[in-house]
């Protein structure tokens, strides 16, 4: 499986080369330019589920725009059980706790996601952080692989949090409630 500078994830058959599936999720464009890339995908296999369930084996992948997808690996449709309809929109995420400008452009994902377990661990770069002065950090985030949910978050420590705690010299962690 592969994906295109469009978020579009396409799984071939490798004696062939044909597609044997695609799934576009339409991505949205940003009044400002972006890069459009994908980094790269990921597989996952739900060790709890039943072998033949539908989205047992799921393709994850984060688009331009911000969303993490899960679809399944078998067919490429997305998996209904993980945040909305097979994705997730980490963009409100961006912008919790800061101000940061209406279309946040500059924050993307930079890498494929990383699967650790169960856990579906993803981090961002931030191309707007010398542009304005509370950009929005760059927080690496978890997100549970069955359901989407956010399970934790790893912020960058502040200046006076660094200064206050010698534990804090580096970054948080908060598990989502």
């Amino acid at each position: 499986v592969l994906c295109t500078p469009f978020s579009r994830l396409v799984a071939l058959d490798p004696a062939t080369g044909k597609e044997r599936w695609s799934f576009d999720p339409q991505i949205r464009f940003s009044k400002t330019p972006a890069r459009l890339k994908c980094l790269g995908v990921s597989y996952w296999r739900d060790s709890k589920a039943d072998p033949q369930a539908a989205c047992t084996h799921r393709i994850f992948s984060g688009t331009s725009d911000r969303r993490l997808l899960a679809v399944d690996a078998r067919d490429g449709k997305p998996c209904p059980g993980f945040g909305n309809n097979g994705q997730v929109d980490v963009e409100p995420l961006f912008a919790a706790g800061t101000i940061a400008p209406a279309d946040p452009w500059g924050q993307q994902f930079s890498a494929p996601p990383v699967l650790v377990n169960d856990v579906l661990v993803i981090g961002h770069i931030n191309n707007m952080k010398n542009l304005a002065a509370r950009a929005p950090s760059g927080e690496i985030r978890a997100f549970d692989a069955r359901s989407g949910a956010l399970r934790a978050f790893v912020r960058a420590a502040s200046s006076a949090s660094r200064a206050s705690s010698p534990m804090a010299r580096c970054a948080t962690l908060t598990t989502a409630r």
